[in-house]
């Protein structure tokens, strides 16, 4: 059974070359939106593919509230002012 690609796992094959499946999502204690991937391929490549994602882990938190203004309310946003 084929299981459907997401935009993570579709970018993780196309940089590296490994087969990425989406195994599980989650996360509680500051941990959400997690994604836990299964990564398949050579011993090497996999492990170098690991190490590229654990280098990305700890990224800060994606500010929404900067954007918020621009997508949701253009007439007043801080370019209209």
């Amino acid at each position: 059974m084929e299981l459907p690609r997401d935009d993570r796992t579709h970018a993780l094959e196309l940089l590296t070359g490994i087969t990425a499946t989406h195994v599980g999502s989650g996360g509680v204690a500051g941990s959400g939106g997690a994604v836990m991937l299964g990564l398949e391929g050579g011993h090497n490549t996999v492990l170098e593919d690991f190490a590229l994602v654990e280098s990305i882990k700890g990224e800060p938190q994606f500010n929404s509230s900067r954007l918020v203004p621009y997508v949701r309310e253009p007439e007043t946003s801080p370019s209209k002012r």
